[in-house]
């Protein structure tokens, strides 16, 4: 994410963020699941022997359809764990979940030396100012467990809790997030870390008995304070503090109502039991009350008016 050197590139204090899980093939190339058996370890188009009484049965799940693939890299701007060197001064990041199945939620804390025992002191506020519609209304602050919509006139209010404590930047799949985040301050040196404690598989919500891997997948990327980068109108931008949003108007109420829905559709044709194992069905109704559908056959959207 830098060049060094540049100066067009070092003067730039906005800056789009895209981040992704990948995976790497031990030649460098990306990974990228080639059958069904990286989500379920499902044998594919057909179920082989061991079955039985059968030779093969068919079967409608897909060999090559993952429901969900979650790797265990994650990847700024096509580069796993950059570090940025920044300004001490605010920075504009658009910010966007490009990953296949995994929500992020996001918080930037400052990096301890490693003589120190926690590895991590102050978390460093986000103040979001938009998301895909354009403007919120307000500048938010968002802190881990905290939601607070600020009045623009310079105060900070009283903190206002977020709908869960470990709640932080939480982004969606295809979410963006405008956003600032102020380094003034700082001295050379110092270290922040984007983290992510959302969980390595479906969001199901908070409280998050079980976040991303802290050592790969709960790490997005580092900042690091370079006062050299420094330049003269840096002084003048406006605080977060200070910022009066110019929020879309709103668009009225609505002509037409959609009732909209995500359905996971199981397979009518193979079944297991509470140990796994792939069963035949045998009889009606499907798996003979001796075993459950096989599970998610596809994922498709429904609506009508």
């Amino acid at each position: 994410m830098n060049v060094p050197g540049d100066p067009v590139r070092n003067s730039i204090r906005e800056i789009p963020i895209a981040i992704q899980d990948r995976s790497f093939n031990t030649d460098g190339t990306l990974f990228y699941p080639e059958t069904r058996a990286f989500f379920d370890e499902f044998p594919g188009p057909y179920i082989p022997d061991p079955v039985p009484n059968f030779t093969d049965i068919f079967s409608d799940i897909s060999p090559i359809w993952n429901p969900e693939a979650f790797f265990n890299t994650m990847v700024v701007n096509g580069t796993t764990w950059p570090v940025l060197e920044v300004a001490p001064a605010m920075y504009r990041f658009r910010l966007l979940n490009g990953c296949n199945s995994r929500f992020l939620n996001l918080a930037i804390f400052k990096v301890q030396p490693l003589k120190k025992k926690q590895q991590y002191s102050a978390e460093l506020s986000i103040y979001q100012i938009g998301a895909e519609q354009g403007f919120l209304p307000n500048v938010v602050e968002i802190k881990t467990g905290f939601a607070t919509p600020l009045p623009g006139n310079g105060i900070m209010p009283m903190r206002i809790k977020a709908a869960s404590r470990q709640q932080a930047l939480l982004m969606g799949l295809a979410e963006r997030a405008d956003v600032i985040v102020d380094f003034r301050g700082f001295a050379d040196g110092t270290r922040f870390r984007m983290i992510n404690t959302a969980p390595d598989e479906p969001f199901g919500g908070f409280p998050v008995d079980d976040p991303a891997d802290p050592s790969t997948t709960g790490q997005v990327m580092e900042f690091v304070v370079n006062s050299a980068l420094l330049k003269p109108d840096d002084a003048t931008t406006t605080s977060p503090l200070n910022l009066v949003m110019n929020a879309e108007p709103g668009l009225g109420p609505s002509t037409v109502t959609r009732q909209v829905s995500l359905n996971e559709a199981e397979s009518s044709t193979v079944c297991e039991d509470e140990t796994d194992t792939v069963i035949p069905d045998v009889q009606p109704p499907l798996c003979g009350g001796i075993g459950e559908p096989v599970a998610p056959k596809q994922h498709c959207w429904a609506w009508w008016t």
